[in-house]
């Protein structure tokens, strides 16, 4: 799928091309509903893949929802394409079992023994 060339900057409050742009070290948005943080984080997103050639699997994109993360997942591949997307865009969860199933060595804890309720249905 041939992604949009949108300006990514474009149509953007201060707060939001601040966030955008940021380009010393890791982000933490924090905002209110309403506020454009999907705007912001969609757009960083593709503004690191595609303007400043960082490798998607070097981004991890959490929320705390399934909608949330699907909303994410769809702008995300419609700015750069479904093959350049980071592969990892979804609720804090999974990764935080995840982390905790890589880093099980040592704790005398057998593989698969972690577990994460799924608290929201989906799609």
């Amino acid at each position: 799928m041939k992604a949009e060339e949108p300006d990514l900057l474009a149509d953007l409050d201060d707060d939001q091309l601040q966030a955008v742009t940021h380009d010393q070290g890791p982000l933490l948005i924090l905002a209110g509903a309403g506020s454009g943080k999907t705007r912001a984080i969609t757009r960083r997103i593709a503004w690191l893949i595609r303007d400043r050639g960082v490798p998607p699997s070097r981004i991890l994109a959490a929320t705390f929802t399934n909608k949330a993360a699907g909303e994410m997942r769809e702008r995300v591949e419609r700015m750069v394409g479904a093959g350049d997307a980071p592969s990892w865009m979804g609720t804090f969860t999974p990764w935080g079992s995840g982390c905790c199933e890589d880093t099980r060595t040592g704790w005398d804890i057998p593989r698969g023994s972690w577990s994460s309720t799924r608290t929201t249905p989906r799609r």
